[in-house]
């Protein structure tokens, strides 16, 4: 049902989802995420433990593509060049501003504000992935219960037993693979979490 859902995603026109509201959108291609890292695993199979398989599974060299509006999407053309913004991938060269140069026609469904709370609804497949949340019309109510979640159960703060009275601070490598997403600096994103 999801293969033949999603091959109807072809015969939409880009301004079709461009003319939609950003939490329209926000929900739908979250969703759409979701299942189609899903129906990777299940049809295709997780990919190896290693930075070139994943890296090769979510560019849909060996994973999903969909084909939206004409255009052929990756799992990572869905998370970096829509849900995020058009921002640059984590492992994109520092000197790389988006992920899709501004001609790619696909940007025009790109999201105008990225909501960093994204992160903790997407779900990779990994282990330390989020739960998969479905996302409706208004996504506020998800994406606050499960940016309270995750960061509830995967952030820490411990003292140190010393003298010196520290407070330690761990938080979740999610927070600091996009740490740009969250704030400047590590101040910012403790405290855009906190």
């Amino acid at each position: 049902e999801c293969i033949r859902l999603c091959s109807t995603l072809q015969r939409y026109r880009l301004e079709d989802f461009k003319s939609a509201p950003e939490n329209i959108r926000l929900s739908f291609f979250s969703n759409l995420y979701n299942a189609m890292i899903v129906q990777a695993n299940c049809v295709l199979g997780a990919p190896a433990d290693t930075p070139a398989s994943r890296t090769m599974f979510f560019s849909g060299t060996s994973g999903n593509r969909y084909n939206i509006c004409g255009h052929i999407f990756s799992a990572d053309d869905i998370e970096h060049g829509i849900i995020r913004g058009n921002s640059r991938h984590p492992g994109q060269a520092p000197e790389v501003t988006t992920f899709w140069p501004l001609t790619d026609p696909r940007c025009a469904l790109s999201l105008k504000t990225l909501d960093p709370r994204v992160h903790f609804i997407l779900n990779c497949g990994a282990s330390s992935c989020p739960p998969i949340k479905v996302l409706g019309e208004e996504p506020e109510e998800a994406l606050k219960a499960a940016a309270q979640s995750y960061l509830e159960a995967e952030t820490k703060v411990s003292f140190t037993a010393d003298d010196t009275k520290k407070t330690l601070l761990t938080l979740p490598k999610l927070l600091l693979w996009y740490r740009a997403d969250f704030g400047n600096n590590i101040v910012e994103v403790a405290t855009k979490v906190a």
